[in-house]
């Protein structure tokens, strides 16, 4: 139970400090591109590890971190891409979390839909979250805006979308086997 709050913790920290990395980017576009790789490339790889880690939790219902391995080992390897190689990952580096926030956007939307099966009332607005988080990793694969500061504007748009909806789903979803069982009841 104590591994479980310290990697739900460990999560929101990472969401939060995603979603203000974002709100700096929207605000300071001009920010270097390879101070932005850097911080990124960490922030991802960091976040990845932390799926890593998430997956191996005793989350009872297995909703939040159900898909955290493969995205986690997924997700660190592009963190250290982005770290390894910074110029030539900075063309590409909103098109990467594009992808990212597609995939993540995608298995969230798996996420919403199951937490309604389990009766969560809330499961809507994780629905909601991730349709937006799907929505922003489009627009930064599509660019439809053109330009670098647009782009950075854009990631930093996605990065508190995203960071939003990890919260509300680690917030949500996340409960321990042992907060459950005590409302458990045997009917033998």
């Amino acid at each position: 139970m104590k591994f479980i709050r310290t990697v739900k913790f460990a999560y929101i920290a990472v969401s939060a400090l995603s979603a203000v990395l974002g709100l700096v980017l929207i605000i300071r576009p001009e920010m270097g591109i390879n101070l932005l790789c850097y911080l990124l490339g960490s922030a991802i790889l960091l976040f990845g590890i932390i799926k890593i880690a998430g997956y191996f939790s005793k989350d009872l219902f297995r909703l939040a971190f159900q898909f955290d391995l493969a995205l986690g080992i997924f997700i660190s390897i592009a963190g250290l891409l982005i770290i390894i190689h910074p110029y030539t990952v900075a063309q590409i580096a909103p098109r990467i979390v594009g992808a990212l926030w597609i995939a993540d956007g995608s298995l969230r939307i798996q996420t919403a839909f199951d937490s309604k099966r389990f009766g969560m009332k809330n499961w809507w607005l994780l629905l909601i979250l991730a349709v937006l988080t799907c929505l922003c990793g489009t627009l930064l694969l599509l660019d439809p805006f053109g330009g670098a500061a647009a782009l950075v504007i854009m990631l930093g748009v996605s990065l508190v979308f995203d960071g939003a909806q990890n919260i509300f789903t680690v917030i949500y979803t996340v409960k321990s086997s042992a907060k459950k069982n005590k409302k458990i009841i045997d009917i033998e």
